[in-house]
């Protein structure tokens, strides 16, 4: 009976578990992956080799146990794997002090050499524990499906010329060495009409003016470049039809992009500078948009600048690197370079205004502050004049022209006007002395002969006398000084040759020298 007894216990105990209506459940706790049908369904996935795609596992405890959470990746590879930020946790039910969920990202990524691969599965096990009973274990799978399109495999292109048509010639020509020769040959032979005939023909007819006055060394720049284009395009053809690896194929490709970056930004470079030309001596021949072939340095910075970065980046990126982290991290720097160097930027942008409006060019006469200056040079951070004499330089920051007003006196017609003051007496003939000031104006050597003739004007009745303008042209403002001086000069000795009185101020002074304090009329003395 004892037996009996034991073996009826033993059998009770094994089947506790069974009738326990407290173990661990699915119902217990939810697994979700925003945007799939995950756990329920698999979640399927295409992507290129060096591609990737992130998404967010959820874990919730939706019971009063305390569950233990942990993660395992089943069926990844070098070519496919999963890259997690899930972490083994511990959650709780509500009101107990702990978490009631966990999360974290996971990342599905192939390797920049990955074959092609079609529905191959990745599993992630989520293992969820009662710490209460050890025991009660539950696996949950997240299935991944992932189709792998690789731009390295040969698959496609093995044994086809140029990697497009199949080699359906008999033996011995058949094979995949003929076949990546012919492809090689051909190219060559292109590459030769193109840049021995071709170019060649092309800047014959855009002619010498807009080729920088030498199309051979252009035709022999561009030849350069189709020739290193075609050597690497023939190597990478030449790989994929012999059937070469992956991680061959894989890294002269790497090379052959950051060769092709390179020769893009320096076509697009002698584009740019080609049509930047162009429009310039259009520009500067109808003389309509103050645009003219000085603005080249200009324009080739700019072009420098946004042609380097570009490339830069553009290779970076084939590295991998993160462009968005570098442009976030320029932008800080760029933020605290601005901050810091306020001047410095303000007399660059404000250089650029002055290139691009062209407000005055080299060797103008321009007045700033009330100061005659001559255009010596435009840079972009300053701007270099000489005083009227040409004996001193002044340099000045462009931002300083920009926020000031100035008076360019030779822009358009170089010719200038001059105005000369003179006075006669209240009794001279006014009729005469007008006829003699023009007489002289004409007779100056400094007249500009193709522009209105002299004329005078009454101005003014001053109290000594009557105030008379003579308004001339002459041929440029530098010799306005020599042109006033030598007006003034003629037209006071034709005065006086002709009777006509020149007024002076005169002073009258009174002397009052009497005892008694009374003025007396002999003591009145006229000076």
């Amino acid at each position: 009976m004892a037996a009996v007894a034991i073996v009826a216990a033993f059998f009770m105990l094994a089947l506790a578990p069974a009738f326990d209506t407290d173990a661990l459940t699915k119902n217990d706790y939810g697994i979700t992956i925003p945007g799939t049908e995950a756990p329920d369904a698999p979640i399927e996935v295409s992507i290129k080799n060096g591609g990737s795609i992130s998404w967010t596992v959820y874990v919730v405890n939706l019971s009063d146990k305390y569950l233990d959470v942990s993660f395992r990746v089943v069926g990844q590879n070098d070519d496919i794997y999963l890259t997690s930020m899930l972490k083994d946790t511990l959650i709780g039910p509500e009101d107990s002090g702990f978490s009631t969920l966990t999360s974290g990202a996971i990342t599905l990524q192939s390797s920049i050499t990955s074959e092609s691969y079609s529905k191959y599965s990745i599993i992630l096990d989520v293992y969820v524990t009662d710490i209460s009973d050890k025991k009660s274990t539950i696996v949950s799978e997240i299935t991944f499906v992932v189709n792998v399109e690789s731009s390295y495999s040969t698959d496609n292109q093995y044994n086809k010329f140029f990697g497009i048509i199949p080699n359906t010639l008999p033996q011995p020509f058949n094979g995949t060495w003929f076949t990546a020769l012919v492809t090689v040959l051909v190219l060559v032979l292109c590459t030769f009409v193109i840049s021995r005939l071709l170019v060649p023909a092309i800047l014959y007819f855009i002619g010498e003016k807009y080729t920088g006055g030498r199309p051979e060394v252009l035709s022999k720049s561009i030849e350069a470049l189709l020739s290193i284009l075609a050597m690497m395009i023939s190597l990478v053809l030449s790989m994929q039809i012999l059937g070469a690896s992956t991680e061959l194929v894989a890294l002269v490709k790497l090379i052959s992009t950051v060769v092709y970056i390179v020769l893009l930004v320096i076509v697009l470079w002698k584009v740019y500078m080609f049509a930047v030309r162009v429009i310039l001596d259009r520009a500067d021949s109808q003389d309509e948009y103050g645009l003219d072939m000085t603005l080249m340095p200009l324009f080739g910075m700019i072009g420098k600048i946004i042609f380097w970065v570009g490339g830069a980046s553009a290779i970076l990126g084939c590295f991998g690197m993160d462009l968005k982290g570098i442009l976030v991290s320029a932008g800080v720097i760029s933020l605290g370079i601005t901050l810091g160097a306020q001047n410095v930027l303000s007399q660059f942008f404000s250089g650029m205004v002055l290139l691009l409006t062209r407000p005055f060019v080299k060797d103008d006469f321009v007045r700033v502050n009330g100061e005659i200056y001559i255009v010596r040079n435009v840079k972009l951070m300053f701007t270099e004049f000489y005083n009227w004499d040409k004996d001193q330089i002044i340099t000045m920051p462009n931002n300083v022209l920009t926020a000031t007003t100035i008076s360019n006196l030779s822009k358009g017609d170089s010719s200038s006007r001059l105005f000369v003051y003179f006075e006669v007496a209240y009794e001279a003939d006014i009729a005469k002395a007008e006829k003699i000031m023009l007489e002289v104006a004409n007779k100056c050597k400094f007249l500009a002969k193709n522009r209105d003739k002299p004329n005078v004007r009454l101005t003014k009745f001053n109290s000594s006398g009557i105030e008379l303008r003579l308004g001339v042209y002459v041929v440029n403002y530098d010799c306005t000084s020599a042109a006033s001086s030598q007006l003034r000069s003629d037209v006071y000795q034709a005065f006086i040759e002709n009777g006509i009185e020149v007024p002076y101020e005169k002073v009258e002074i009174f002397l009052n020298s009497s005892c008694d304090g009374k003025k007396r009329p002999d003591d009145l003395i006229e000076d």
